[in-house]
């Protein structure tokens, strides 16, 4: 009988959750109650009409990297499009943009937490 062994790929389902992971992030476990209070009833309405805009802009990044056949996210079109001066802007703002969104995490993390132990809502654990 042979050991399972550690499986060194992702397929396209894995693919496709870490991509929702990226676009919905912490934002779906803070925001609905910001919302509800915004605009009410509307709350769910609005999810979705923000859910098909996103979906719009993937399909257009899924089309323009379907031009390519190397990789490079957002910079390779860019770059290919407007030059080497924009392609490296692109790049930065992409991985400001991935370092934004860690510690957007990590902040929906603390908030979450703190509602089980008060003590992480002020302090050194939460730095504003």
């Amino acid at each position: 009988m042979t050991e399972p062994m550690l499986r060194r790929e992702l397929g396209k389902w894995d693919l496709t959750a870490i991509g929702i992971n990226q676009v919905i992030g912490s934002a779906i476990f803070l925001l609905p109650a910001d919302v509800a209070r915004h605009i009410g009833p509307w709350g769910p309405a609005a999810f979705l009409l923000v859910g098909l805009a996103s979906l719009l802009i993937a399909l257009c990044f899924a089309e323009v990297g379907s031009r390519f056949d190397r990789t490079g996210g957002p910079y390779l079109p860019a770059r290919a499009a407007y030059g080497g001066f924009i392609g490296f802007e692109v790049g930065w703002m992409m991985w400001f943009t991935r370092m934004a969104s860690q510690a957007s995490v990590s902040n929906g993390l603390a908030l979450a937490l703190a509602f089980y132990w008060p003590a992480l809502a002020a302090g050194w654990s939460r730095i504003t």
